[in-house]
């Protein structure tokens, strides 16, 4: 009857709210955990913008693939975006190249959009969207769907882009 599929209806909205409530909660400590790691120092003071981009700077130097991804973004976000430019695509496109799913979105969507730093390519911005979904990313799933970007690049294709992530010696 109508009324107990309203009261189930109900019952499973709450249920979804609090779970979703959970899954917030979760989500942001982990935020706030990986936000801290890069914008404060061990004793937990928080560091300023330019303190923040030179440690940012020396563990992208090293290796560090988050750092590059964060460094990326923060010169995408910057209000110079346009003049660094080849800092986006550098920091983004070493830590893709060691498979970071949220460098290889990004690098996607820069390559789709022909932003800032690359020409649009799609041929490109599927192959860094396909790597970044594989690594599990959602949004790169959701992006290529959104944007009609699922379908298979000829072996031809595929071979030449995987030399973007392991060039031929």
């Amino acid at each position: 009857d109508i009324k107990s599929a309203l009261s189930w209806i109900k019952d499973t909205s709450k249920e979804a709210y609090e779970i979703t409530k959970e899954n917030i909660k979760k989500d942001s400590k982990t935020i706030k955990k990986v936000y801290s790691e890069f914008t404060h120092d061990r004793d937990g003071t928080p560091l300023t913008q330019q303190q923040i981009l030179k440690k940012l700077n020396i563990l992208a130097d090293k290796g560090s693939v988050k750092a590059q991804y964060y460094l990326g973004l923060a010169y995408l976000r910057g209000k110079d975006a346009y003049k660094n430019r080849d800092k986006i695509y550098k920091n983004f496109k070493q830590s893709a190249k060691n498979g970071y799913a949220s460098s290889q979105y990004e690098l996607g969507k820069l390559y789709h959009k022909g932003q800032y730093v690359v020409e649009p390519n799609e041929d490109k911005a599927i192959f860094w969207l396909q790597q970044s979904k594989l690594n599990g990313n959602k949004d790169a799933s959701k992006y290529i769907a959104e944007n009609n970007l699922d379908r298979s690049l000829d072996e031809d294709t595929q071979h030449n882009l995987k030399d973007l992530i392991n060039p031929a010696k």
